[in-house]
């Protein structure tokens, strides 16, 4: 068969700018040593290559320059999702803020929403099967971590301004629903210079009894805490709440305890 050729009554202008589109696009220019199947196949993969770069550009714009109405909708699901969230119905919060990612990622309200998006993710991951605590403070045979009931679990430092203010609140907590079986379990790695003394001082001079433990770090990223002081509250061997202790409600306690 013989090979294809561009057709003699081609004006030799269109020849001339046939060729050169060829050879913008990255493709050989007709020879006699190269098929139109061979050039079609350029054409098709340079074209697949524009479009797979046309694609990116237009998530960077839309990244760069979200539409108005689409800041809207964002903001509005985020709310939804923290009244959610505040609310203890913390595994709806999650199925939306995970659908919310995808729709909503690049607008502002996506980038404000990392955070929550970290904590809600935990939300229905089951405890470790081995806990692995590195030491412990005091109450180590205080506490039931297999339990089916209700147990708070505060990561925090006492090197921690904010840490030294909320966790002593939780003796209170541990006090006032000992009898509906909650436990609380504090947590700390002893990290930027923590050391036993400083945390025994600590807890005698707030009069903290509830059992205190020392992680190594595996504890802390099962349950994914970046910052402190945090709080993963734990129900039937299953995470049903992560956040910040401060936003931690006796309503959604009673809720879960009941």
């Amino acid at each position: 068969m013989s090979r294809p050729r561009f057709h003699r009554s081609l004006p030799a202008a269109t020849a001339v700018a046939a060729v050169s589109f060829l050879l913008f696009l990255g493709i050989d220019a007709p020879t006699a040593d190269n098929g139109l199947d061979h050039q079609l196949a350029q054409l098709d993969q340079r074209i697949n290559g524009l479009e797979v770069q046309l694609a990116g550009l237009s998530a960077k714009l839309r990244s760069e320059h979200p539409d108005p109405r689409m800041e809207q909708e964002a903001a509005q699901a985020l709310q939804e999702i923290h009244t959610l969230a505040r609310a203890g119905d913390t595994e709806q919060a999650r199925d939306q803020m995970n659908a919310f990612m995808e729709d909503y990622r690049n607008t502002r309200a996506g980038k404000q929403a990392a955070s929550l998006h970290q904590e809600l993710s935990v939300v229905g991951k089951k405890v470790p099967d081995e806990w692995n605590f590195s030491g412990w403070f005091q109450g180590e045979k205080e506490i039931d971590l297999n339990s089916d009931g209700t147990t708070i679990l505060v990561f925090w430092e006492t090197w921690c301004p904010h840490c030294r203010r909320e966790v002593p609140k939780l003796q209170l907590l541990a006090d006032q629903y000992a009898d509906q079986g909650l436990q609380i379990l504090g947590i700390s790695k002893l990290s930027r210079g923590g050391s036993e003394e400083k945390m025994m001082a600590f807890l005698e001079a707030n009069d903290l009894k509830f059992p205190m433990a020392r992680d190594g770090g595996a504890v802390s990223a099962h349950f994914g805490v970046a910052g402190i002081p945090a709080v993963a509250v734990v129900k039937s061997g299953k995470v049903v709440w992560r956040g910040h202790p401060a936003k931690l409600a006796p309503a959604m306690l009673e809720n879960w305890m009941n």
